[in-house]
C-alpha cells in the first residue's frame, strides 16, 4: 500500500537489519504509532521513527507495518539511512504476505545504487544511476522542510524518489493545498501523488505526519496511542527492539483527532495569510529547517527539485483507487 509506506512486513531479516540500529548519540526527530483503518475497520498498525546522528551527520528512518485485510495478512519493515543533505546511503527492506516474501538490501556509492532483491528465494540484482537530487522516499517530509520556503500553503514540491519496496526511481508531487482542523488544532493539508497512488496527509508545524488517507478506498492511518494503534493485533516487542534498538514511544500522540468515520470539512484557502489557532505560525508557514537539527549540526540547503505556487487542488483530485498492498510507514 504505497500511501501507507510514505509519509509513508514480517522482519525476516531483522537480525541483519539490526546492524543499523540507533546509537545513543542519535537525536529522535519523530516517533509514533499509527492506527491503520480500512473501510472504517481497524486493520493493523504502523510504528515509525526518524533520527539524526550529529556525530555521523546521518539521518535514519525506520518503520514496521502489520496489516490484515480481506486479501490476507502482510507485514513490512524498513531501515533507511541518508547523509546530512539527505543523499541516500543504504537501506534494508523486508515484506511478507501470505504468498510472497521479499527482501531488498541496497547501498549507494558515487551516484549509483546497487541492490540485491530476493523474492521467494529468487535473487535479482538492481542497479540504478542516480540523477542529482534523487532521494529515498521515506525522507520526503525532511526534504520539503529544508526547502528555502519551508512549509507553506501553496507550495508545490515535485521530485524524483526511490520507492524502497521495489528500488524503482519514481516521479512524485506533494502540494500543500491548505489546512485542516483536527480536534482543537489545525494542520497543513498535503495532496500527494507517488507511483500513481494519490493520498492526503496532514502535517504539524515540525513536519510530523499526523494522518494519511486515501478517500476513495476508505484507507487511513492516524497517529494514536500505542494501545489503540495495536489493538488486538499481535505485537512482538523482541523483533521491534532488534529493528529499532528499543520500542518507540507514543508520547507525541496528539489528542482530539477525529475518528475515521467523522466527516471533516477541510479549508482550502487561496491565500497564505490565514492565522492558525494552534502550533502553526501566523502566515501558514514553517521556516526552512524548523524542527530539524540545528544549523551548527547540519548545513541546511534547499533540496533539488521545483517548488512553485499553484491554484489549490481539491481532495477529489486525489481520489483515485490505490493499489492493494503487496506486502507490506
Amino acid at each position: 500500500m504505497v500511501w501507507i509506506r510514505k509519509m509513508v512486513s514480517v522482519v525476516t531479516l531483522v537480525l541483519f537489519i539490526s546492524s543499523l540500529a540507533s546509537t545513543g548519540s542519535a537525536k529522535v526527530l519523530h516517533e509514533g504509532w499509527y492506527k491503520i483503518i480500512v473501510g472504517g475497520v481497524h486493520s493493523g498498525f504502523l510504528v515509525q521513527r526518524y533520527e539524526f546522528d550529529p556525530s555521523q551527520k546521518k539521518y535514519t528512518g525506520t518503520y514496521f507495518i502489520k496489516i490484515s485485510v480481506l486479501g490476507g495478512n502482510s507485514t513490512e519493515s524498513l531501515k533507511a539511512e541518508a547523509n546530512d543533505k539527505l543523499a541516500p546511503i543504504a537501506y534494508q527492506y523486508t515484506s511478507k504476505t501470505d504468498k510472497e516474501t521479499k527482501t531488498i538490501d541496497a547501498v549507494f556509492k558515487m551516484g549509483a545504487m546497487t541492490a540485491d532483491m530476493v523474492v521467494n528465494g529468487k535473487q535479482t540484482k538492481i542497479t540504478n544511476k542516480l540523477e542529482k537530487g534523487v532521494f529515498l522516499s521515506t525522507f520526503l517530509v525532511y526534504l520539503m522542510m529544508q526547502n528555502k520556503n519551508g512549509l507553506k500553503v501553496g507550495n508545490n514540491y515535485q521530485y524524483k524518489a526511490i520507492a524502497e519496496e521495489d528500488g524503482i526511481i519514481t516521479d512524485g508531487e506533494s502540494y500543500i493545498s491548505g489546512t485542516e482542523k483536527q480536534g482543537d488544532k489545525e494542520y497543513f493539508k498535503v495532496l500527494n501523488t507517488f507511483k500513481k497512488a494519490k493520498f492526503v496527509s496532514l502535517l504539524d508545524m515540525t513536519g510530523n505526519i499526523i494522518l494519511t488517507r486515501s478517500p476513495v478506498d476508505s484507507l487511513e492511518t492516524r497517529l494514536s496511542p500505542r494501545a489503540e494503534a495495536v489493538g488486538n493485533y499481535e505485537l512482538n516487542e523482541k523483533s521491534l527492539k532488534l529493528l529499532f534498538g528499543d520500542v518507540p514511544s507514543d508520547k507525541e500522540t496528539p489528542t482530539g483527532l477525529a475518528t475515521a468515520t467523522t466527516p471533516v470539512k477541510a479549508k482550502e484557502p487561496r491565500v497564505t495569510s490565514t492565522t492558525l489557532k494552534s502550533d502553526i505560525p501566523k502566515g501558514i508557514s514553517v521556516p526552512p529547517g524548523k524542527g530539524l537539527p540545528q544549523q551548527n549540526e547540519v548545513e541546511l540547503k534547499p533540496p533539488p527539485g521545483n517548488t512553485k505556487t499553484l491554484p489549490p487542488k481539491t481532495e477529489n483530485e486525489t481520489a483515485e483507487p490505490t493499489p492493494t498492498p503487496a506486502q507490506s510507514e
